[in-house]
């Protein structure tokens, strides 16, 4: 019947309201845009450095290993003190 459909109508309708009113409004979705873009940028400078650490880590590894087998080869280390014998430190 008539009234039944404009009463299921109202029910869908009422629900449909509900779910509008539940719906974040577009000012809160665009600040969290933007947050999730800088969160990603900050990953993104954080991979960068995590590379360079490992990388600087990696190098001074091979450093060290070279001095341990042969100590004579700190004069062709870069940013030696050439003038010192290794065994006391820089005044």
């Amino acid at each position: 019947s008539l009234d039944r459909r404009q009463e299921q109508l109202g029910e869908r309708l009422d629900a449909l309201d509900t779910q509008v009113e539940d719906l974040a409004p577009a000012g809160d979705v665009s600040r969290l845009q933007g947050r999730l873009a800088r969160a990603e940028e900050d990953a993104a400078a954080a991979k960068k450095d995590a590379k360079k650490a490992s990388d600087t880590l990696t190098e001074l590894g091979d450093r060290v290993g070279t001095l341990e087998e042969d100590p004579s080869a700190v004069a062709d280390t870069p940013g030696a003190d050439n003038d010192s014998n290794g065994s006391e430190p820089p005044p």
